[in-house]
């Protein structure tokens, strides 16, 4: 079993901080939640914050590529975490001609390894 949390993280500082609380709260951390969790989206964090600090107590990543404004990105809001079981293999930002005019944001992609069973 594996868990996806696909986010977008509101604009406003304090905002963002109580939604990733949230998400750390009653998701991440739910009691009945077995298996590995990786969490995805535009986070729309700036600058270093609560949002990557809280996410990176739970989980390992991100490792960073800029996805904003996609004709040109100069910044990194789109980020995946996911649980220190699993082995990131790749991470890149898709930089086709149909993802840079299909939205405002370049999609990051990962291949993650899960880990074998015994």
């Amino acid at each position: 079993m594996l868990h996806l949390f696909n986010v977008h993280f509101g604009l406003r500082i304090r905002e963002r901080a109580a939604q990733v609380a949230q998400l750390v709260r009653e998701h991440i951390l739910h009691a009945d939640l077995t298996g590995p969790r990786v969490v995805v989206g535009d986070l729309n964090e700036w600058f270093p914050g609560a949002v990557g600090r809280a996410l990176r107590q739970e989980l390992a990543g991100p490792r960073r590529r800029r996805t904003h404004p996609s004709p040109m990105p100069f910044f990194a809001l789109d980020r995946i975490y996911w649980d220190r079981e699993l082995h990131g293999e790749t991470f890149h930002a898709h930089r086709s001609r149909l993802a840079r005019v299909a939205s405002d944001h370049l999609p990051v992609v990962a291949r993650l390894q899960l880990p074998r069973r015994g």
